[in-house]
């Protein structure tokens, strides 16, 4: 039957594409971000060093849907369709990422609840081996994360002395090839040296807020 448990050769395909080259670290930052607890990290991508804030995928959302906002109002109002009905058309042109990131986040809820309940009744943690094919796959395909979203972006690239400042940046997680968590101090702010010759700090940090 299609929602009986998944076989040890099911959970394993399920587990490769969902966590393919994934770090259960850099996983457990982004999860946290999902709660509105942001971490400051320190990426190497591509052989650049992207410096930022991990932080929620609405903020991306937010700045498609800006992006769909400006074409919003731009477009011309077809003839024949009532105003209302324009104005309405516009909206949900404008936000359509920020509500499907909603839907997301819904089912999100929906199936952290439907885990805890099942974890209830086993009275213990939930492993998709033992339970139904749907809550297996789901399970699996939420704890994969494929990109991260970061705020207050600095980039050093190879050859380029200045730094590129980016408010909103997405991260292929499969295109990271190290990261480090970059420590705040304590009155909040978090900097990091980044390149210093031998015998010789004025390279200066980079202040990260």
């Amino acid at each position: 039957m299609a929602d009986d448990p998944l076989t040890p050769g099911e959970l394993d395909l399920a587990a490769l594409g969902a966590y393919a080259v994934q770090d259960g670290f850099l996983l457990d930052l982004i999860t946290l971000a999902d709660e509105g607890i942001s971490t400051s990290v320190g990426l190497l991508v591509n052989g650049m060093i992207v410096l930022g804030a991990i932080s929620s995928p609405s903020l991306a959302a937010g700045e498609v849907d800006a992006e769909r906002r400006r074409i919003a109002g731009m477009s011309r109002q077809p003839e024949g369709m009532p105003d209302v009905e324009w104005e309405q058309t516009q909206e949900r042109f404008a936000t359509a990422n920020a509500t499907a990131f909603e839907r997301t986040e819904a089912e999100r809820r929906r199936l952290e609840e439907e885990v805890a309940s099942e974890a209830r009744r086993s009275d213990g943690p939930v492993n998709p081996a033992g339970v139904r094919g749907t809550l297996a796959r789901d399970m699996i395909a939420y704890g994969a994360r494929p990109f991260l979203t970061l705020r207050e972006v600095q980039i050093v690239a190879p050859g380029n002395r200045g730094i590129a400042n980016i408010a909103v940046l997405r991260v292929a997680v499969g295109q990271i090839s190290a990261w480090w968590v970059i420590r705040h101090d304590e009155t909040g702010r978090a900097s990091f040296p980044l390149f210093e010759e031998p015998g010789r700090a004025d390279a200066g940090p980079g202040p990260l807020g």
